[in-house]
């Protein structure tokens, strides 16, 4: 395998969006930088076997072989191929996915960011496309000579691609710190699976496996307690705080809470005591509503990102906004305010003995799950209604078409019949 100190791998089959590509790249400066490029997707797959490249700029629409005609889903199969365990390839350090086809973007996002991969809409009219290139390849080869504060875990809610995780990972790397986006997207979280405390079980434990692999991976930038902190909003701070509650052997520095649907009482200053948490910063928008609705029909849940927590430690803040569910992910407000907070040294004091902490029952304890089983008998309700009614269409349909059908064939039988009596 070869390397050097920075390769850039190229699949484009347009020579003028190559040029645009390869300028931007040469313009960072980073001295020792190759550019490599590859006209196919089964060209890039076999170098791709025999060397290495920091970066994969990959176009979504390239021919799979040369005499081909460039398909949408060439980039996209090539990603799966590389990623397969038994493809013989070089992982790629980060991979940037670029398409000017809109349909494209849409059919591909929810894998691109399930593979912490950035998807980037190409223009010859703009340079934002570039700029992305630049600034992933930049953070990518300089993460090791960063000298990083810390460590900050992003963890998003349901029904979402979390595109504020790379909002906050540029703006981390701008102040020093290192916030990985690849590994940390869980998928999109249905309703359905939300109301599940299966589901909810499940993604508990991704978090775990994932925590644990990422401080074995990490264990160079974790800081001086060697600890991450992290940026949980809705779903993901029921995530945090449960695997906390769950398993003693997780411990986090900082904790940023954006749309929390936590239980006003969750046992922060026990967690804190216990020396599982350094602080916690629980931003509250009181034009947020989805707490409120998910203490009412989620068991477990609560109101803390309406209402704030009802117990405080000294290293606990809550900072109020006129915000709702999804207005948190400013940039502005992460570097004025977040990052300060992760910079800010704690004193803390654990207890000798880490003790055993309740896991609280939710602000509506009682309340919660009957609203929740009727939730639950609503929409099987409902499903079964809707797959009733369209077996009932399709009969009718087909006692309809099939009615017709005879009557043209009993018509056509008689002109027949009449021609030759």
């Amino acid at each position: 395998m070869t390397q050097s100190k920075g390769t850039v791998l190229v699949v484009e089959d347009d020579d003028y969006k190559f040029e645009r590509a390869q300028r931007a790249i040469s313009d960072t400066g980073i001295s020792d930088l190759r550019i490599v490029r590859k006209i196919t997707s089964h060209d890039a797959y076999l170098w791709m076997r025999e060397n290495y490249c920091d970066l994969l700029v990959l176009d979504l629409c390239v021919p799979r072989r040369s005499g081909e005609n460039p398909i949408m889903d060439a980039g996209p199969q090539l990603l799966e191929k590389v990623f397969r365990q038994d493809s013989g390839c070089n992982m790629p350090g980060r991979v940037i996915g670029l398409s000017a086809h809109t349909e494209a973007i849409a059919k591909y996002a929810e894998f691109f960011n399930r593979e912490g991969i950035i998807l980037a809409t190409y223009s010859n009219e703009s340079t934002d496309w570039e700029e992305v290139v630049v600034r992933t390849l930049t953070q990518h080869l300089m993460v090791g000579e960063l000298k990083a504060k810390g460590m900050i875990i992003p963890l998003h809610g349901i029904r979402t691609i979390a595109d504020w995780h790379r909002t906050l990972a540029d703006v981390a790397f701008r102040a020093s710190w290192w916030c990985p986006v690849s590994g940390w997207w869980y998928g999109r979280f249905s309703i359905f699976q939300f109301l599940s405390p299966f589901s909810r079980r499940a993604k508990i434990l991704w978090f775990r496996e994932r925590y644990t692999r990422a401080l074995d991976e990490n264990a160079d930038i974790l800081g001086k307690n060697g600890r991450p902190s992290v940026v949980a909003h809705s779903f993901g701070t029921f995530i945090l705080g449960n695997a906390l509650l769950r398993y003693q052997d997780i411990r986090v520095d900082k904790v940023v809470l954006c749309g929390c649907i936590l239980p006003t009482n969750f046992p922060w200053r026990e967690l804190i005591e216990n020396g599982q948490v350094n602080a916690v910063l629980n931003c509250v928008g009181v034009e947020d509503y989805w707490p409120v609705v998910s203490s009412l029909v989620i068991p477990g849940t609560g109101r803390s990102g309406r209402i704030g927590f009802s117990s405080i430690h000294e290293n606990m803040f809550e900072r109020k906004g006129n915000l709702s569910h999804s207005e948190f992910f400013d940039s502005r407000q992460m570097k004025n305010q977040w990052m300060p907070f992760f910079e800010r040294a704690f004193d803390i004091t654990p207890s000798v003995e880490t003790n055993h902490i309740p896991i609280p029952s939710g602000d509506y304890a009682y309340l919660a799950p009957i609203l929740s089983m009727l939730v639950w008998l609503f929409g099987i309700t409902f499903a079964s209604l809707l797959l009733y009614g369209i077996a009932m269409a399709y009969i009718f349909l087909f006692h309809s078409l099939t009615q017709f059908l005879n009557q043209v064939f009993d018509h056509v039988f008689l002109f027949f019949k009449g021609m030759f009596v």
